[in-house]
């Protein structure tokens, strides 16, 4: 999915999201942070209009992982 993600964000939106566009992508180097989230995508959606859809793809449970999202959000907002 990483790889759907990187080389076709409207493929990938269409396959979760129908209806919503690809705007373009950000960074995933986060500022004040060693972290790096998996993809960060603008996209567009007709009732939503704009909006950053951040994915992290797991290959196992992790406890923590609302604690991580959050964290990313925070920091892509900063």
């Amino acid at each position: 999915m990483s790889a759907l993600v990187g080389s076709n964000p409207q493929a990938f939106l269409d396959l979760v999201l129908p209806g919503c566009r690809f705007i373009k992508h950000h960074r995933n180097k986060l500022a004040s942070s060693e972290r790096q989230p998996d993809a960060i995508i603008e996209a567009w959606h007709p009732i939503s209009v704009r909006f950053l859809f951040n994915l992290e793809f797991q290959t196992y449970k992790q406890a923590h992982i609302p604690e991580k999202l959050l964290l990313y959000n925070v920091l892509l907002w900063w």
